[in-house]
């Protein structure tokens, strides 16, 4: 990895966990923007998706490996949308 030059791109993809009530962890995934290029001035921008798992899985971090990959790249394509779409 690279150090941390303070810059950033106006759009970007977060990504957050919710416990929720029933013993799972919802993943989800928002669209963000930056109109200052800083990166503490995020804004959202509009939901994406969301999954849920359970609480054991996501702490113990035993996903089966297409569910990593198929997060990794359902990130990497929204990134690439809002590149190619802003």
């Amino acid at each position: 990895m690279e150090p941390d030059d303070g810059r950033r791109g106006a759009n970007g993809v977060v990504v957050s966990l919710l416990d929720m009530d029933d013993d799972k962890i919802r993943i989800t995934l928002d669209d963000v923007e930056n109109n200052s290029g800083r990166p503490d001035t995020w804004a959202h921008r509009v939901f994406v998706t969301s999954k849920s798992y359970g609480q054991e899985q996501i702490e113990n971090l035993d996903l089966p490996e297409d569910e990593y990959a198929a997060l990794g790249h359902y990130v990497l394509a929204r990134l690439m949308a809002l590149r190619s779409n802003p």
